[in-house]
């Protein structure tokens, strides 16, 4: 306040309060209306997220700092820095020379191996076509760049070589390398965006 008098203070604050009631009510009538008018649940679900403040978008860092103290900016030299990371945290560890006797091995929850345990039967096309048609519908994609919509609209020209390439893979044990892939997504937690070794966790993901 560039002039602080005491009715200065006084009028100050009655504009504050009337300002604060006046965007109050406008928002109570801006949610009344858009419930009234929500016509699905997916709506009115969103409309709840957006007031109680989960439909905030993640915000990926843009900037990341290196060990040498110097800023990243280009997508890929940042996304190659958070690879690098993520991909050396395991030998971090055992250089790091931490004690891991306390913990057993997965090993020793599992079962002795059974090399003839498991049989698959070869995929048919009846069993092609239902797996299909209970894909859910959506449009977001995977590494192949191929949606579940645009996958059900191909499916009665594709099934034929897909079929054989399960079989295939179920007969020879050697499945194609770009099923294999997996996807890491950085999530940014809280602090400083730039800092990527304490304020990232990490979400692995994938889509076959």
């Amino acid at each position: 306040m560039k002039y602080p008098t005491e009715i200065n203070i006084i009028r100050f604050k009655n504009y504050k309060n009337l300002l604060v009631r006046i965007l109050r009510e406008n928002e109570r009538v801006y949610y009344e209306n858009s419930f009234k008018n929500s016509d699905s649940p997916r709506k009115t679900w969103n409309l709840i997220k957006e007031k109680i403040g989960k439909n905030k978008k993640l915000s990926h860092p843009e900037v990341l700092v290196n060990t040498n103290d110097v800023e990243v900016r280009e997508p890929q030299d940042v996304a190659n820095m958070f690879s690098d990371y993520f991909a050396g945290v395991g030998q971090a560890i055992v250089s790091a020379g931490l004690d891991l006797s306390p913990y057993r091995s997965h090993k020793e929850y599992l079962p002795p191996n059974e090399c003839t345990s498991i049989f698959l039967v070869p995929v048919s096309f009846a069993e092609f076509h239902k797996i299909i048609k209970n894909i859910k519908n959506g449009n977001s994609v995977g590494h192949d760049e191929l949606s579940t919509n645009l996958l059900k609209s191909i499916a009665g020209v594709i099934f034929e070589p897909l079929i054989h390439i399960f079989n295939l893979s179920i007969n020879s044990g050697i499945f194609p390398s770009r099923w294999k892939i997996g996807r890491v997504i950085p999530l940014y937690k809280q602090g400083d965006k730039s800092d990527m070794l304490i304020n990232h966790g990490s979400q692995a993901t994938s889509k076959t």
